[in-house]
């Protein structure tokens, strides 16, 4: 039996500047195929490869607003689960106030 640590969890209050830093880095741990996720004492190493599956999720209802990214893979799979679909992602621009 092996004592990898296969869960890992974090919950923080963060501002919208430190949230997108971690979410590069995530893009570059992708990106390099290699992702590691520690805080305190917990750290998990994965291995993206292949084709990964993302799902995104957005909800506004009166004054909450939720963004989720889910992304997952399996290890070496050689068989794609899907094709590609086309997804377009961009910073809002800000209202005019004047």
């Amino acid at each position: 039996m092996t004592t990898e640590q296969t869960k890992f969890s974090h919950d923080s209050l963060q501002d919208a500047q430190t949230i997108g830093n971690y979410l590069r880095a995530v893009a570059d741990g992708l990106a390099a195929g290699k992702l590691s996720l520690a805080s305190s004492d917990d750290e998990l190493v994965l291995e993206p490869n292949g084709l990964l599956r993302l799902r995104i999720r957005a909800q506004r209802a009166q004054h909450r607003n939720r963004l989720a990214l889910r992304i997952s893979w399996r290890e070496r799979s050689s068989v794609p689960e899907g094709k590609a679909a086309v997804l377009e992602i961009g910073a809002a621009q800000p209202a005019d106030k004047s």
